[in-house]
């Protein structure tokens, strides 16, 4: 291929330009991509099998040892069924490994979405807000929901990664004209995760049809979900027809994943809703252009319907497939528009002469600083820039002191902030203490900005390829070493077979196992010792697309009350009483006082009453009482810890 060819190709990619200055500008979108996966790998701490990786990994190995299958999380049915994910993830793990496979698919579904990101922002506006549109995106938390459960761009592989990924790629593929190609990129989404594809494919349409049409649609929408969930309530000859949750059902679903009702929602996360809608209004106020404007309105609708839907799907006994459906999960797309889009109103703001530098200020401020107070910050830049043509003179000098102060209290802040970290210990793995301390100051956000807009500000003064070319070496370095710890590769755990060889022996692939060390620990059953659990919080995750699963949910961990006071699953009931605080009312109301261990210590009467439970296989303890228990002697986590044989226990329960 000659040179020009491979100029003129890369232009139209768009990273590099076909002018003269090729090899300059080359270098600088090498030196900012760089700085992008240094930001990621500095930004982001959870490795790839982590969280609800762990649950993602655990359906994957389910694909290649059926014994997973008696596991309580599958035995009733799962999300599981609703996915090509998990056998596509199985067999690449057939081929190169969990660890491996889990890294692979999570750096590609990165690139893909920030590869297209970039390419949606660069078509609505300059290089310099594509590539600031991505470093936010990187640097803010995008969270939807509520109780920060969920985020987009979350750092652990799932199959949601996968399906965000596939719809930014849609979307950047209808924003260049390519609707066929958009519709085969989501219908492949809508296979890994319909949840989060759902709401891609609805934006889509918004786009491609009239808007009247759409909002039209929309309202459609909701009065077939009010009627849905309301109607069994208001005739019941419907009710004869509609299937609702049970109360023992609905119970251990509320107890579990509050999240769920919109009506359970706290304060928090109406802000974060109310930031994004103030965020995304101020956008289409300042940018005339009507292909931004489209796509925020389109946005907006997609993510206040599905809030809506998901209310009334609350709002009385449920209706399963309203609940399970998850309508507010379409908010995220809202969300991520409001970023990509925030660039660039940023960039015009900023350059009006009367409150253009405080108001540009606030907007970013409402993504990366005032925490708790983020949509007030929203708020007060719309309100400016809405009033800004009546403000005298006097009044316009004061804002830009104002600016000036904010900025100031920005920067105050970020060293105040920044000098606590100089005590803390080192935690991560085989990492040095100073880069350690650069991840918890860039964590706060404001510097990560800061120091990304200082990078594009040193490109558009400088000319030449030494800037540049010392930059990106200098971020590849920096990335380099940061990104196994980032991925999880710099501390893989000594294979199980080798670590708990003498605990494998005694357990029989198909026996459940429970752990009682207080903590949740899905893991270490599933993926160390590769055994089905006894019961975990991210066993629970699927009892809303079960009813047998919650009531096998529920069983279980009443058989283990004489060992675990308060299951750990029961996760409103934990944040009660975190409210209440210790003896509070909630927690005298609950039977449950705070100072209550997490576990109690095991004893021959207790070990006797949970291995009651034909269920429960095998038992893992750091107490020691008998009944033949295997002590583990060798090194790990569990050193000095005793596994016991709940078959055993029974045994010689009944014997005496």
């Amino acid at each position: 291929m000659r040179l020009t060819d491979f100029r003129s190709r890369t232009a139209a990619l768009g990273f590099l330009d076909s002018s003269p200055g090729a090899l300059q500008g080359g270098l600088v979108s090498l030196a900012l991509a760089f700085t992008l996966v240094a930001l990621w790998a500095a930004t982001h701490h959870d490795p790839a099998i982590t969280k609800d990786g762990q649950i993602y990994a655990f359906q994957a190995l389910a694909r290649l040892h059926p014994t997973f299958n008696n596991d309580v999380y599958l035995a009733f049915g799962s999300q599981d069924r609703y996915t090509v994910f998990s056998p596509l993830y199985a067999l690449l793990i057939e081929a190169l490994g969990l660890a491996n496979a889990a890294v692979i698919l999570l750096v590609t579904a990165k690139l893909l979405f920030f590869v297209a990101a970039w390419q949606i922002a660069r078509r609505l506006a300059d290089r310099e807000s594509a590539w600031f549109a991505v470093a936010l995106l990187i640097i803010t938390v995008g969270r939807y929901g509520a109780f920060d459960v969920f985020n987009y761009l979350e750092s652990y592989l799932s199959a949601r990664t996968w399906a965000e990924a596939l719809v930014v790629c849609a979307l950047a593929l209808s924003v260049g004209g390519a609707r066929t190609g958009a519709l085969v990129v989501i219908a492949a989404a809508l296979a890994i995760h319909p949840l989060m594809a759902l709401p891609g494919m609805l934006l889509l349409l918004c786009l491609w049809l009239p808007l009247r049409v759409a909002a039209w649609g929309a309202a459609a929408g909701v009065a077939c979900a009010a009627a849905l969930s309301l109607g069994p309530t208001l005739a019941p000859i419907i009710a004869a027809h509609v299937p609702r949750m049970d109360a023992a059902w609905l119970e251990v679903v509320r107890e579990r994943s509050e999240f769920l009702f919109v009506q359970m929602w706290d304060r928090d996360a109406w802000d974060e809703h109310a930031r994004v809608l103030l965020c995304i209004s101020v956008t289409w106020i300042v940018i005339p252009e009507v292909r931004v404007r489209r796509l925020c309105a389109a946005a907006v609708l997609v993510g206040v319907t599905g809030v809506a839907v998901a209310a009334l799907a609350g709002a009385t006994t449920p209706v399963p497939i309203l609940l399970q459906g998850q309508a507010w999960r379409w908010f995220w797309v809202t969300g991520f528009v409001c970023v990509l889009l925030l660039p660039m109103t940023v960039s015009r703001i900023w350059r009006d002469p009367t409150c253009g530098p405080f108001c540009a200020l606030l907007l970013l401020s409402a993504w990366t600083f005032a925490e708790g107070g983020r949509s007030g910050c929203a708020l007060l830049a719309l309100s400016l820039w809405c009033l800004r043509n009546r403000f005298s003179a006097q009044f316009g000098v004061g804002l830009k002191w104002a600016a000036i102060g904010w900025g100031i209290l920005i920067a105050g802040w970020t060293l105040a902030n920044a000098w606590t970290f100089f005590g803390f210990r080192l935690e991560l793995h085989q990492e040095s203490l100073s880069l350690q301390k650069i991840r918890e100051i860039l964590a706060l956000q404001a510097p990560a900005v800061a120091l990304f807009w200082a990078v594009l500000y040193a490109f558009r003064r400088v000319r030449g390829t030494l800037v540049p070319l010392s930059v990106a070496i200098s971020f590849a370095a920096v990335s380099a070493v940061m990104l196994p710890v980032s991925l999880g590769l710099s501390h893989r755990p000594k294979a199980a077979q080798d670590e708990y060889a003498d605990w494998l022996r005694a357990i029989p692939a198909d026996q459940n196992v429970y752990v009682a060390d207080g903590t949740d620990n899905p893991r270490f059953v599933w993926l160390e010792l590769g055994r089905p659990n006894y019961l975990s919080v991210d066993q629970s995750a699927g009892v809303v697309f079960s009813r047998g699963t919650a009531l096998e949910i529920e069983r279980r961990a009443t058989d283990l009350l004489p060992l675990s006071p308060l299951p750990d699953w029961k996760i409103r009931s934990h944040r009660q009483l975190m409210v209440a605080g210790s003896g509070g009312a909630a927690a005298k109301a609950s039977g449950k006082e705070k100072s209550d261990p997490a576990v109690r210590p095991l004893t021959p009467a207790i070990l006797t009453q949970v291995c009651a439970d034909p269920a429960l296989g095998f038992l893992v303890a750091h107490e020691s009482v008998g009944f033949g228990a295997i002590t583990h002697h060798g090194a790990g986590k569990y050193q000095d810890w005793n596994l016991y044989d709940c078959n055993r226990v029974r045994r010689l329960g009944a014997a005496s």
